[in-house]
Order: structure tokens, then C-alpha cells, then sequence
């Protein structure tokens, strides 16, 4: 979480390490998406940046676990989902 002036800006600037799968989030902050991590070495996950009024947020949750059998899209969605949605309502 950070707090700045700025924070549209570097949001703008973050989501383009995003690839084209980012999916805008609805009713979470201002602005968030939710997109594939690409700048792992190794392993998977997923990143949710967001921002609240001048707060900006980025949750990631990933694994290095080859074919991890509880790291499955729908599974990670639904985390993550959850976690924005707490992150931005207790900025709020």
C-alpha cells in the first residue's frame, strides 16, 4: 500500500507489466485489475492493483510449486478476489 499524489498514474504505470489477460474488477476501489504475474523466474500466481481515493494497492499471490494441484485459476481468482475486496474497503 502506498500513499500518493499520483496514484492513477502509477496505477496506470504498474498495470503495464500487465499482459492482455487484465481484467478490470468491479466495486473494488476507484480502479483495479487483476492480471497475470509475468516478471516470475519461476512458478505462477496472480497480481490485483488498486487504488482508493491517493491509496494504492497491489496483492499478489503466486507459487513456485510446479503443477501445484491447489493453485488452480479458479481457486487464485477467488482468493485474490476476496483479498482486494477487503484491502480496498478497509482503505475506504
Amino acid at each position: 500500500m502506498e500513499v500518493t499524489s499520483e496514484a492513477h498514474a502509477k496505477l496506470v504505470s504498474l498495470a503495464s507489466s500487465c499482459r492482455t489477460d487484465a481484467l478490470p474488477l468491479r466495486a473494488i476501489g476507484n480502479e483495479a485489475l487483476a492480471c497475470t504475474i509475468t516478471d516470475l523466474k519461476s512458478g505462477q500466481g496472480e497480481r490485483v492493483i488498486g487504488r482508493v481515493r491517493d491509496q494504492l494497492f497491489t496483492i499478489v499471490i503466486y507459487t513456485t510449486l510446479k503443477n501445484d494441484p491447489s493453485f488452480t485459476r479458479e481457486t487464485v481468482k477467488t482468493r485474490i478476489d476476496t483479498a482486494a475486496e477487503l484491502v480496498a474497503g478497509n482503505l475506504f
